[in-house]
């Protein structure tokens, strides 16, 4: 996982001259979805001392085999990026004139507005993917005044942009009761920054090399604080509270700050539930090879192929996933209602086994490439319009979480609300 990381900074050492940062987004995200893998190395570590753990049959042979399968992932994606290769024809980055602050201001009022409204449109049928695209105008508006203000050497506008990213995780929390959303769209802003400031700081950012343990551990630490109080969190937060008080409620929480523990048995523990996918992967992996589950055969994504019909037109169309989806190809079961997310690795083992996990990562990172490559070349070129649209895409095609079917979803939502929209924003500055 972290040596895709530092192979990606290698192969675009050229920073924002050759990609936006979307192949590191999705390798951070998916490695960050994944991160409790890492707990397996540490030799006290015991997951059968938690009752949940126990309960789900979780074992290190188990984490292993599903860390296989993510490694074979992470391979397959590296692949898929070297394929494609840079355009001939790719902008001047001499006379490169960067999007301006007021563009970039005017998107970000824009995705703000979406991301504190989004909920208010899941009773729409068929809004939602529209919806959940237009708040990463939010991302795409805070890279483009971080590339303006780089552009003109600007530290005191970058350290502006850099915070306004770090105070997205504290919107979704106070606002929704939800972290990981927040979190998942930081890590994509700091992959655009560190692509931006790679080139002309390389040697700063090898040498911060090894603070990054630090970094991941005051992210641990803030997990697991909002953890121990994300019921009162978000029982607060759904109620019909003012904002202060969801902020008072929030503000308390992180009062009680708890430093990440590595010898504390219960910060390890709550890190493997939460963020380990791989155990599901594990779990499909040792049911297929000792149960002989039939795999799926490409079923999930041939639904995938309808998935951009809205409901209102078909309101029978299939639909994939679910928790007894999940249950079929592990055996675990699941409460009622509840929302599982497998990933991108658990959908193609599932269809094709091990091949497919690779096949279908090479495929994803040629795609998320390709959408690199056309943002980072209209980007140079100054067509704004197109740059967004593509960086929006991009940032939803980076979200490895999510079945097939849903992410074919959110890419059709997404190239709707770019075709309507991106081209208006950036007009709106020519009549003020």
């Amino acid at each position: 996982m972290i040596g895709s990381i530092i192979v990606l900074l290698m192969r675009f050492r050229g920073g924002w001259r050759q990609t936006i940062g979307l192949p590191l987004g999705f390798v951070s995200v998916l490695t960050m979805t994944n991160i409790g893998t890492l707990l397996y190395l540490l030799p006290w570590y015991d997951p059968s001392k938690d009752p949940y753990l126990k309960q789900t049959g979780v074992t290190i042979e188990v984490v292993a085999q599903g860390g296989w399968m993510t490694a074979i992932g992470f391979l397959g994606f590296l692949v898929g990026t070297f394929l494609i290769r840079r355009q001939p024809v790719y902008g001047n980055t001499a006379s490169f004139n960067p999007p301006g602050y007021a563009l970039s201001n005017r998107i970000i009022t824009f995705g703000t507005i979406f991301l504190i409204v989004s909920p208010l449109f899941r009773v729409i049928p068929s809004a939602t993917p529209l919806s959940e695209s237009a708040k990463l105008f939010l991302l795409c508006g805070i890279c483009m005044g971080f590339i303006t203000a780089s552009r003109e050497k600007n530290q005191q506008t970058q350290a502006i942009y850099l915070l306004i990213a770090f105070m997205i995780p504290v919107v979704t929390v106070t606002i929704f009761g939800f972290l990981a959303s927040g979190a998942a769209m930081l890590a994509l802003m700091l992959s655009c920054f560190i692509n931006r400031r790679f080139p002309e700081d390389r040697k700063r950012i090898v040498l911060a090399l090894p603070f990054v343990p630090l970094l991941l551990w005051v992210g641990m630490s803030v997990f697991v604080t909002y953890m121990d109080s994300r019921v009162e969190i978000r029982k607060v937060v759904w109620e019909q509270s003012t904002v202060n008080e969801k902020f008072n409620r929030v503000t308390t929480s992180f009062s009680n700050f708890q430093w990440f523990d590595i010898g504390k048995t219960r910060h390890l523990h709550t890190i493997d539930i939460r963020l380990n996918q791989n155990v599901l992967v594990g779990r499909a992996v040792e049911q297929h090879e000792s149960f002989q589950i039939p795999f799926e055969d490409g079923k999930t994504i041939l639904y995938s192929l309808v998935a951009w019909v809205p409901r209102v037109i078909w309101p029978g169309k299939p639909s994939a996933g679910g928790s007894d989806f999940v249950t079929l190809h592990t055996g675990r079961k699941f409460a009622g209602g509840t929302s599982v997310a497998v990933g991108h690795v658990f959908e193609f083992y599932v269809n094709f086994g091990i091949l497919g996990v690779f096949v279908g990562f090479v495929a994803i990172g040629m795609f998320i490439r390709w959408l690199d490559l056309q943002a980072t070349t209209y980007l140079l070129n100054g067509d704004n319009p197109k740059f967004i649209q593509y960086h929006v895409l991009g940032l939803v095609a980076i979200q490895p979480s999510a079945l097939l079917f849903f992410w074919v979803t959110s890419m059709v939502g997404a190239f709707i609300i770019t075709k309507l929209l991106a081209r208006w924003l950036v007009t709106q500055g020519t009549k003020i």
